[in-house]
Formats: structure tokens, sequence, C-alpha cells
């Protein structure tokens, strides 16, 4: 019994450690997290067993990685606003970054969205459970603590690794975090398990649904109820029954300009678009080392991005550009992976980035390709989710660009699934 126990906890340290690994860097609400002792062990020790285990590195990968390079390099020459290329800039640091994210993903086995879901889902309804005790019992989970030291500990925040309790002003609405670092992340997460979900099992509204659906409600996230409206529709014009279909098309008449009117969905959006045309600084920090930094909304940021791009369309990688410095004189600061692909990685690297998207879609589940309008439709969704979540660096964003490119030959088995006649069938199918 008890050997039986260690095998079964062996086996699920396997199955599911690298993948909780990148969940959990994802989330990035530790202090820890961005040492640069954690990041260079998490890189050794995954370089390890990645070597232990017999894999090698894959050739599309090594290719990402000179490209990576060459950029940086270029853009080094091109703007000349720093005194080295490796000391002067975070050239390593962003090799460290990508090289564990791919050791991490390989680690996690082809089945990684399977248990990518699994994870979220779970993580979803211990949130659940935490955030009603937030509703119920708020005196008492402010005064909770935890030992381990997140961005929030000094004014009342606190992060056991499965939520993240972040201090609110307003003590009538608590927005809810989950396992991430805000409700934004949150959503993301939430977005990616539906869309897992739906292609795994089909579009459909089942139990796991309607807790990703609940979960996204309480993140009270413009993006998360933009994309929960967006997907909400998908389902209405897929269901099979004209019935089912007319009822939810009957109830989304009455909940979506409900929704729409929402003080932090429509209004807000316009807010960010006139204030991000007319590119008004949204903050500005004086940090500890007295350097001003300038944050801008996702819109302004994104209209950076394609401003910057169009000066220098191969990618400013990590480097500073001396544009922004003699514009600006200070360092610009807006969110969204999107925009950070875009002004790093240049249109080639946009473009690459949303094929590569769209290809980890397909291949979530390969046999069930679903119509093209629904696989745009997903792509749609994560692309807004990136746009508005500063993940451009985390490994599950490397990890779901990865994915096609690393799992070439996918061995899936089906059953029951609503593109196949047979019970059971295993493929192996090669791309």
């Amino acid at each position: 019994m008890i050997h039986s126990k260690k095998i079964n906890l062996l086996r699920f340290t396997k199955e599911y450690l690298p993948l909780l690994i990148i969940v959990f860097v994802t989330a990035n609400t530790a202090n820890f997290l961005a040492s640069k002792l954690f990041i260079f062990g998490l890189l050794i020790t995954s370089g390890i067993f990645f070597k232990l285990r017999g894999h090698k590195l894959n050739r599309t990968f090594l290719q990402i990685a000179l490209i990576w390079l060459i950029i940086n390099f270029a853009s080094y020459l091109f703007n000349q606003t720093e005194t080295s290329f490796f000391r002067g800039t975070s050239i390593k640091s962003s090799y460290y970054q990508l090289f564990t994210a791919y050791f991490l993903l390989v680690l996690s086995g082809r089945n990684f969205f399977l248990k990518l879901e699994k994870i979220i889902y779970v993580l979803t309804a211990i949130s659940l459970l935490f955030y009603s005790a937030e509703l119920l019992l708020p005196s008492v989970m402010n005064e909770f603590s935890s030992p381990i030291p997140c961005n929030y500990d000094d004014i009342g925040g606190w992060y056991i690794g499965i939520y993240f309790h972040a201090p609110s002003a307003d003590t009538i609405i608590y927005r809810n975090c989950g396992f991430m670092w805000e409700p934004g992340g949150f959503a993301l997460m939430l977005i990616l398990g539906i869309i897992i979900h739906f292609r795994q099992e089909g579009i459909k509204l089942d139990r796991r649904i309607l807790i990703y659906i609940i979960a996204i409600a309480t993140t009270l996230s413009t993006m998360g109820y933009l994309v929960m409206l967006i997907l909400f529709a998908l389902l209405i014009f897929r269901q099979k029954r004209y019935t089912v279909s007319f009822l939810f098309l009957i109830l989304s008449i009455f909940i979506i300009p409900y929704i729409l009117r929402l003080d932090f969905v429509m209004p807000e959006i316009e807010e960010n678009i006139e204030v991000g045309s007319k590119m008004e600084i949204h903050e500005k920090t004086d940090t500890e080392n007295e350097t001003t930094i300038i944050r801008i909304n996702r819109y302004a940021a994104m209209l950076l991005a394609i401003e910057e791009s169009s000066r220098w369309p191969l990618g400013y990688g990590i480097i500073k550009s001396k544009f922004l410095l003699g514009q600006y004189g200070d360092i610009i600061y807006g969110v969204g992976a999107i925009q950070y692909t875009l002004i790093r990685w240049g249109w080639l690297g946009l473009i690459f980035l949303i094929i590569s998207l769209h290809k980890s879609i397909t291949r979530i589940h390969p046999e069930y390709r679903g119509s093209p309008v629904e696989r745009i439709v997903f792509l749609i969704c994560i692309l807004l989710a990136l746009f508005t979540n500063p993940v451009e660096s985390a490994p599950l964003f490397y990890s779901l660009v990865f994915y096609p490119y690393v799992f070439r030959k996918i061995m899936v088995t089906v059953k029951n699934h609503p593109s196949t006649e047979n019970s059971s069938l295993a493929i192996l199918k090669h791309t």
C-alpha cells in the first residue's frame, strides 16, 4: 500500500510538477520569483531534468533563440542606448526565461493542455471557496497572513500559492484574483480553461463551464466580461437543439446590454480609448533608484508599439528605443503581451505569434478541428486576453507559442468526442 502511494506520488510529480511550476511562475505573485537566484536555479534544475530524460533541443526553438539574438544585436547597433550589449541589457535574463519555459514545456509532455485545464479548474474551484470567505468573513481574511512574501504583503495582501488576497480600498466589492497576481490575470487563465475544455469536450454548457463563468463574474475584469460575451455568443450558435438556442438567445437579449453598461466594461473601454489616443500619462511613479516610470494604458501602449515598430520593424528586443528616450526622457511602461511582442519582436514576430496560437488551438484536440469560425473566435479571445495582461515573458506565454513546434507527433486518445463516431480511437498524427 505504501509502495503504491509512493509510485502514485512519483507519477504525479513527474506528470504535473513542471506544469504547476509554469502556472506558479506565470502567476507572478510571490516576491522571490523576480530574484536572480530563483530564475537561474530554475533554469539549471529544469535543464538537468530535461537532459536526464533524454530530451534534445528542438530545431525550431534554436532558430527562434538565434533570431532573438539577431534582433537584440541589430537593435543595439541601431539605437545605441546601451553601453554594453551583454552588461547593459537584460539579454541573458531573457534567455534564461526562454530556455526555462522550453524545458518546462517539454517536461510537461504532450498532454500539456489537458493537464493545464485540470489545474486551472481545481485552482478555480478553490479560489471560489476563498472568495466566498472574502465576502462572508472579510475581517478574518484581512487579518490572515502567509509565510510566502508577496507583492502587497506590506499593505495587507497575502499569498498561499493557491490563492492571492489583494487588499481593496472598497469594503463592499472584492475582486477575485484567484491564484494569479490580479483579477485580469485570473480571467486570462479562466478563458484558457474554457477554450481548452470546449476543444476537448465540444462547445456545450456543463458544470465545468458554469464554474468558469461564475469565476469570471467574480473578477469584475473588463476583458473577462467582454470575452465571456463572445464565448457565450458562440455557445448559442453552436447549440444543435433549436429550443436551447432560442432560450439562450432570449436570455442574452436581456443580459448582454446590462453587462455592457457596467462601469468597468464599455464605459472603461471608451475612457481608455479616449485617454490612450491622446497619449495622456496614466500614472507616474518614482522608483527606489530615482528613475521615473511613465505608465500608459493598454490602448496607448498599442498605439505606441505600432508607432515604434513602424520606425524599426525588425523589433527592438529588450533594447531601449532611442526615439522614446529622446521624446519622453523616461521609461515608458504599458501593459500587454501583444504590445510587447510587437515592439520587441517586430511585425514578423507578431505574425508568428498569431500563427502559433492558432496552431496551438488546433492541436488542443488534433482530431477535432472544429469550424474555421470557431477556431478564429478562440484565437480572438486569447489575443484579447493577452492584449490586457503583461505575460510576454511568462513561461505559459512561451508554452502557448512553442507547443505546436515542440510536439510535432501527437498521440491522442479520443473517447465519445462529438467529432468521432468510434467510441475509442488512438491515433498518431504527424504534423
